[in-house]
């Protein structure tokens, strides 16, 4: 059912569209407020038929969301969301939103399949599309659709890479300046990227023993999560050593500070010019798999790591001594 009602001088609509009820304000003149409402009838009515509420062009509402995505996402989210609106655009001629149906998003999948883009980019695309998608339904763009019909490759996941203790050592050996402190960053308090890069002088509490990975001006953590980090005794002297009163850890008494950019390109050469492979990552990663090798249980771990989810920090399970070893000991003896 559909009404009008006035309230004060104004007209309201009171309407049910995709099972929201709306009630605003359409007009102080009744005969605007009743084409307001024809309106959003009509657009109820598409919805119980399956019709898109208004075919919108493609540039439009593509346009809108990354404006959308740049103000409520994450730099690299923004980035991922571009990448897969691209990778999308070179593969179908689309002008109108419409055109995006579950059947496109299965002929997308298999085309990248068939050209071996990699299935973890496939999936990843596929989840930055749908995410626009639901997107445009909440805005009224679009009918909801079975886009979750169109699922994942299953991808195995590999063997986890971090250095060993010996490993670590010699790759610190080819280390030095901001480079030595970023490698230690990574290894001894598991931080990110990210963080190493916003990680500030007055977030170090010398007295606490502690490293505070916390919001920046224009930077976030990842999952908006705050949190203290105990010092390793080695990051500890490491950056006692070059502490400042101001400024950032990353930064040298010159005055530079190495892109996020420049951070991975030139870490990842020194890992090579060591004889390892990896790269920034594999020192967090690093980070939990010493800790769990030495007991550590994996909550505390999700929590240095600052994962949402301890399910997250799973993935270093395999490497808690008392995880597989004592089950099969519990084996009845033949």
């Amino acid at each position: 059912m559909a009404t009008l009602r006035k309230i004060s001088r104004v007209w309201y609509s009171d309407i049910r569209v995709a099972g929201r009820r709306i009630i605003k304000a359409l007009s102080t003149d009744r005969r605007i407020a009743e084409e307001k409402l024809a309106d959003l009838i009509k657009q109820r009515d598409a919805y119980r038929h399956g019709h898109a509420p208004r075919d919108t062009s493609w540039l439009e509402f593509k346009n809108r969301y990354l404006d959308y995505s740049r103000g409520a996402k994450s730099k690299f989210t923004y980035f991922r969301d571009k990448a897969s609106i691209v990778a999308l655009e070179r593969l179908f001629p689309i002008t109108r939103l419409s055109q995006i149906t579950p059947e496109l998003l299965e002929q997308f999948k298999a085309e990248r399949h068939q050209s071996n883009i990699g299935h973890t980019t496939i999936n990843r695309d596929l989840c930055s599309i749908k995410a626009m998608l639901h997107r445009a339904v909440d805005w009224g763009y679009l009918v909801p659709q079975k886009w979750g019909s169109v699922k994942d490759f299953k991808v195995t996941r590999g063997r986890l890479l971090f250095y060993t203790a010996n490993e670590l050592q010699r790759m610190l050996g080819y280390m030095k300046g901001v480079w030595l402190t970023a490698c230690l960053l990574g290894a001894r308090a598991g931080l990110r990227r990210s963080e190493m890069y916003y990680l500030a002088w007055g977030d170090i509490d010398w007295d606490r023993n502690q490293l505070h990975v916390c919001a920046k001006e224009g930077w976030d953590p990842k999952d908006y999560e705050q949190r203290w980090i105990p010092l390793e005794k080695v990051l500890r002297s490491h950056l006692w050593a070059r502490r400042e009163a101001i400024g950032w850890v990353l930064e040298d008494k010159e005055g530079y500070r190495p892109s996020l950019s420049v951070l991975s390109a030139y870490f990842a050469k020194i890992v090579r010019k060591a004889g390892l492979r990896g790269g920034l990552h594999t020192l967090r990663h690093t980070f939990a798999s010493h800790l769990a090798m030495a007991g550590v249980p994996l909550y505390t771990i999700s929590k240095l790591l600052g994962h949402s989810s301890v399910q997250t920090t799973e993935i270093y399970s395999h490497l808690h001594p008392s995880t597989m070893d004592e089950a099969v000991k519990r084996l009845p003896s033949l």
